[in-house]
């Protein structure tokens, strides 16, 4: 019963691609899930990924909990499709291309990296001493407690799409990396797309679940696959990343229509 609720699942996922996802894609990154997408060098391992913020399952479509499906989000955040089904004013984003969040949050650390307790950006995949305990432990806790402010008021601007290089500079802590890379897991379903993998059910509560999960691994699966990910970028360069397209049309729009105008969404 369950093999053929997953079968029937899955078929119903490659439905609801159809119309903004490229299913040929979604399906090559299902085959080859510890990279994806398979063409690209320096790619995503969403089982590991998974492993790291989803280690004992999820909530999904199919009722209870799926490491499944986990993957199923990862992927289908990981891979580049194409956009279709704007009208109106908006058709003209018909056919460009979208997607690839899960690289550009991955791309972000490996800009900006890991801040240390004193603020100063550390390198690549080592965050600096955290003490808070000494003469300036007092000072430590306030520099922490407004870097977090900061960066979740940051976080609410930039959050869900991300966005590709280049990214504002400014090195963010393990709970900003998280946040930026669930959010752009899980999600509310976006139109014209709609429902997809890491928008059914609680989506909300399978973010805060990541969040936390991810925060708790960082040091022992999360940040080596981030890291992982930054050095294939030195080594062979980065891949070709979608444009922000919700950015350039507000940056080319040509006719002004002020607050009518209703920018469009990404998956």
């Amino acid at each position: 019963m369950f093999r053929f609720a997953l079968v029937s699942a899955s078929a119903a996922v490659l439905v609801n691609l159809v119309a903004g996802q490229d299913v040929k894609a979604y399906t090559d990154g299902m085959r080859h899930k510890t990279g994806v997408p398979s063409t690209d060098t320096c790619n995503v391992d969403c089982v590991a990924l998974c492993k790291g913020t989803m280690p004992k399952g999820i909530h999904s479509l199919l009722g209870g909990t799926s490491k499944h499906y986990c993957q199923m989000a990862c992927v289908a955040h990981s891979i580049e499709t194409t956009m279709t089904g704007y009208t109106g004013i908006e058709s003209y984003l018909n056919g460009q291309g979208q997607g690839m969040y899960i690289q550009k949050v991955l791309a972000e650390y490996c800009d900006n990296s890991l801040c240390s307790s004193g603020g100063k950006q550390g390198k690549q995949g080592k965050q600096g001493k955290q003490g808070k305990h000494g003469k300036s432990g007092k000072l430590l806790l306030q520099h922490e407690a407004d870097i977090q402010k900061h960066e979740q008021e940051e976080g609410e601007a930039w959050g869900y799409p991300a966005k590709p290089p280049p990214f504002p500079k400014g090195c963010h802590s393990i709970s900003y990396y998280c946040t930026q890379y669930c959010e752009n897991s899980y999600h509310e379903p976006t139109q014209p797309l709609g429902a997809h993998p890491g928008t059914y059910d609680d989506w909300s509560k399978n973010q805060g679940k990541c969040e936390s999960n991810c925060a708790a691994n960082w040091d022992q699966v999360v940040q080596p696959e981030f890291d992982s990910y930054c050095s294939c970028v030195s080594k062979d360069g980065a891949p070709s990343y979608p444009p922000q397209l919700l950015q350039e049309a507000a940056q080319t729009e040509q006719v002004d229509v002020g607050s009518f105008i209703q920018m469009p969404t990404e998956l």
